[in-house]
């Protein structure tokens, strides 16, 4: 039983108000003692060496109780097409080196392949200023070097 003070307020618990149910007359399960031991700290005043594993153990028990794959709310996601190019930048260095040149990547975000093959097929020309004869993105990334990356994103306007 808990040892009281002289105000008659719990001064201390024993291991039998832990693990013996008053109710039913027996000891608990052990398989039960975790649980109890997590209601014992939140209505004792327990120590933060002791709470702290404790809420890290309920938060793990918690964890694998869900089961695999996407548990949260679904919502909507929006799927966006990065291309990838480089281009010449050119600099200047007040040191006394002077005007350099250095290789510079640029990103494009575009909603669709389809928006990728227009633009390249609108802005990319081959020597002499003709256009390439080139009929999908992967010819284009072949040819020329580009990177074409899919991304997704959680769409927060809904």
């Amino acid at each position: 039983m808990a040892i009281y003070n002289e105000d008659g307020e719990v001064e201390r618990y024993t291991w039998k108000d832990i693990f013996y149910d008053e109710d039913k007359k027996h000891w608990v399960h052990p398989k039960d003692y975790w649980v109890y031991w997590c209601e014992l700290c939140d209505e004792i005043d327990a120590p933060m060496f002791l709470i702290t594993p404790t809420y890290k153990m309920m938060d793990y028990l918690r964890w694998l109780k869900t089961p695999p794959g996407v548990t949260s709310s679904p919502r909507p996601i929006k799927l966006v097409y990065i291309l990838k190019s480089y281009y010449d930048e050119e600099g200047f260095d007040y040191d006394g080196v002077g005007d350099y040149f250095y290789v510079q990547e640029h990103y494009m975000e575009f909603t669709t392949l389809e928006g990728i093959l227009k633009y390249l097929k609108k802005d990319i020309r081959c020597e002499g200023g003709f256009k390439p004869k080139l009929e999908t993105v992967e010819d284009y990334c072949r040819e020329f070097g580009f990177e074409v990356y899919e991304r997704m994103y959680v769409d927060e306007t809904t």
